[in-house]
């Protein structure tokens, strides 16, 4: 084996480690941790395992085809909190059953299908994120 061979078999290698340290990394979860209301606003709060990135995008929270942009962020102990703030006028018309997800930035075409909307949270799952299903019971007064 000539030494042009050795190296180029070492960096392949050390390549395949990086890269596999890089995918080994967990991805962050978010969920849904309270709703609840104060007055006229719905305050809907989803926390993360890991801080939320502050960066030039926003994040969205979309529940069916409704999307709300209006928050508040906290990060406390390596953990992240968004507190969405709904008018309860904006939040009576949702319906129980709409899938809901949180996005880094305007990533969904108003008229993507759930197949396209779970692709896009297993190819970016730091910029897309599942939530589950809405329903009026996560509201407590």
């Amino acid at each position: 084996m000539n030494i042009k061979s050795a190296l180029s078999a070492f960096y392949t290698v050390l390549f395949s480690l990086s890269t596999l340290s890089t995918y080994a990394q967990a991805v962050p979860h978010a969920r849904v941790s309270t709703v609840v209301q104060k007055g006229q606003i719905i305050e809907f709060t989803i926390e993360s395992s890991e801080a939320f990135y502050v960066g030039g995008n926003v994040f969205l929270l979309h529940i069916g085809n409704t999307v709300f942009d209006q928050y508040h962020q906290t990060d406390a102990d390596s953990k992240g909190k968004l507190s969405y703030l709904i008018p309860l006028s904006d939040f009576a018309p949702l319906l129980d059953g709409e899938k809901m997800y949180l996005t880094y930035g305007a990533l969904m075409a108003p008229n993507s299908t759930d197949q396209d909307l779970q692709r896009l949270c297993a190819d970016n799952p730091h910029a897309a994120k599942y939530l589950g299903v809405f329903s009026t019971k996560l509201l407590k007064k």
